[in-house]
């Protein structure tokens, strides 16, 4: 990448709700950018690491942020200071944290942030994902998307909290953050024509300075992160973000419409008076 922008301006967000697509863009930016040919294997995507991870362990371990998760909030913007450049002047991070305060402590800012992408998905399609994750009933998952508090998500042991609020909050919070170049990918387009929408994503990175496309790597990098083959390689050898406890695969079916054999009428209107505005403006209603 050039060297055109200020050295603190470092850090490209890979953002989403939990169960958006997050994943599938991370992997498939890791076989575009991390690779020579457009190959892909799980171990790529240690280039693109999660923010809520070891990279806190100077500042808090891991059991006091259990304990006490708004604590968190208070190491956000250190660590985004002095995190680790793959390359000296830019870094990946994927996070599902909503782009708010806790206790007044912002999640991130224009001094640290180079851009952002953001993937959103259909709430009633992340609701039944999520209830496939977590082993939760739908009506608990509707609970937790639509919750009107700060939702705070914690994998013990795994990674440190996570402030995901609710499907509406998470969305604006980002969307509102316009004093930095980004770019929102709904998850249904993503189905509908990947290759054009993998193609706008690396058209928007060429213009933050990063080398232009390569076409023949583009469609690599894509066959090998369609969502067969990443199931595939999950059956075949793991994959680490995968509810092992209750032996759910990560990669389950990855649908647009499921919701509406799925959810009841009574379930379905739940979300959609919660969300009508967001999803209006998404052209999900």
């Amino acid at each position: 990448m050039d060297k055109q922008h200020e050295d603190n301006k470092k850090i490209i967000w890979i953002a989403s709700y939990p169960k958006s697509g997050n994943t599938w863009i991370r992997s498939f930016l890791s076989a575009y950018f991390f690779t020579q040919d457009g190959s892909f294997s799980f171990n790529l995507m240690k280039n693109i690491p999660t923010f809520e991870s070891e990279i806190f362990l100077p500042y808090i371990s891991k059991e006091d942020a259990a304990k006490q998760p708004q604590d968190i909030a208070k190491y956000w913007i250190e660590v985004q200071k002095n995190s680790k450049l793959n390359d000296g002047n830019v870094i990946f991070l994927k996070t599902h944290n909503f782009c708010g305060k806790i206790n007044n402590y912002s999640f991130t800012n224009a001094n640290y942030t180079l851009a952002f992408i953001y993937i959103v998905r259909d709430p009633r399609e992340v609701v039944i994902s999520y209830s496939n994750h977590s082993d939760q009933n739908i009506d608990k998952s509707i609970e937790i998307i639509t919750s009107t508090s700060p939702t705070c998500m914690i994998d013990e042991g795994i990674n440190y909290p996570v402030y995901t609020y609710n499907w509406g909050v998470n969305y604006l919070s980002w969307k509102n953050f316009y004093t930095v170049p980004h770019l929102i990918i709904k998850y249904e387009d993503l189905i509908k024509d990947t290759y054009k929408n993998f193609n706008k994503i690396i058209s928007f990175l060429h213009g933050l300075g990063f080398p232009k496309i390569d076409k023949k790597k583009l469609i690599r990098s894509i066959y090998n992160t369609t969502f067969s083959n990443l199931q595939n390689l999950e059956k075949k050898y793991g994959f680490n973000e995968q509810n092992i406890k209750i032996g759910k695969k990560f990669f389950d079916k990855g649908l647009t419409n499921s919701w509406k054999e799925i959810l009841s009428i009574k379930q379905v209107k739940i979300i959609e008076d919660r969300f009508k505005n967001e999803m209006k403006e998404l052209n999900y209603l």
